[in-house]
């Protein structure tokens, strides 16, 4: 699947990739922990 993006612009599909990476991850934490978690996590010092 990777291989078939080969024609496209490097910069572009990395920062597609990069983009696409960090909106997973965000939404992986928000799914996981809750959003109220993260906020506390987040304001509060450790």
């Amino acid at each position: 699947m990777l291989f078939s993006f080969a024609h496209v612009d490097l910069p572009s599909t990395a920062s597609l990739m990069s983009h696409w990476r960090y909106s997973f991850v965000v939404c992986w934490m928000l799914c996981t922990f809750g959003e109220e978690e993260i906020l506390a996590r987040h304001t509060q010092p450790v």
